[in-house]
């Protein structure tokens, strides 16, 4: 029997039609990924949601450190809950921490009389998780990890310090940051991951260090005729 190409047609639409569907998978055409639309439902694309084992709530993956165990039935606290555990059972030495926060208040009250309040509310813990969380304990620049020899300073100098506008430098290459009269000297490569750092900082301080601190109460006097001043504990 001769085969004709009419007879052919539906063999070569189909393998037409399967080679579009080839040339349209990643996994075999990496390039085509940019040109595909991100579907709402795609596991990948959605904000991944971990549990809280002390608090017992789900909280997006930003709220835990990068070094916490996703596998089934690991333990892990987020920010928050880390924070109250060293206040109330750990106590770490947070006496680094103290002096390095401490110093930056210092600079920034001699750099301006406008302080950002967000420095002022910030405690040491936070400042250890700015430190070791979000910036690796490393330099920005050169990657160095001598913990003594590191300083946080402003990003822009322009702008008070705050976790959103700060850069961790060896204290030489702070030196010379604060005289650079131009940031785009910084490859672009160098800029993108600090301001990574500074949006990181942001979702997870900005909400938190934004609220008003409570006033101190005055209750009603005692019999005695002395006053119950209540103070919230500051967490």
């Amino acid at each position: 029997m001769t085969m004709t190409d009419h007879v052919l047609d539906g063999l070569r639409l189909r393998m037409a039609n399967l080679f579009l569907e080839i040339i349209k998978n990643p996994k075999f055409n990496p390039q085509v990924a940019r040109f595909l639309p991100t579907l709402p439902g795609n596991p990948e694309a959605l904000p991944k949601r971990l549990f809280c084992t002390s608090c017992k709530t789900y909280k997006m993956e930003r709220h835990f450190e990068d070094k916490h165990s996703r596998s089934y039935g690991a333990t892990s606290m987020c920010f928050d809950c880390c924070r109250l555990n060293n206040i109330a059972i750990a106590r770490h030495d947070m006496g680094f921490y103290r002096l390095m926060l401490q110093n930056i208040r210092n600079s920034e009250t001699a750099l301006s009389h406008e302080v950002d309040p967000v420095i002022h509310k910030l405690s040491e813990i936070d400042l250890k998780l700015v430190l070791e969380t979000i910036w690796q304990i490393s330099s920005a620049i050169s990657g160095r990890q001598d913990l003594y020899d590191l300083k946080f300073v402003r990003w822009d100098k322009n702008r008070p310090w705050s976790p959103w506008n700060c850069i961790l430098l060896t204290r030489q290459e702070a030196t010379v940051h604060l005289r650079l009269l131009n940031r785009k000297i910084y490859s672009e490569a160098l800029t993108t991951r600090i301001e990574m750092n500074h949006q990181r900082a942001r979702d997870i301080f900005a909400e938190r260090l934004s609220k008003p601190q409570s006033a101190p109460t005055i209750c009603k006097s005692r019999p005695s005729g002395t006053a119950i001043i209540e103070t919230p504990c500051s967490i």
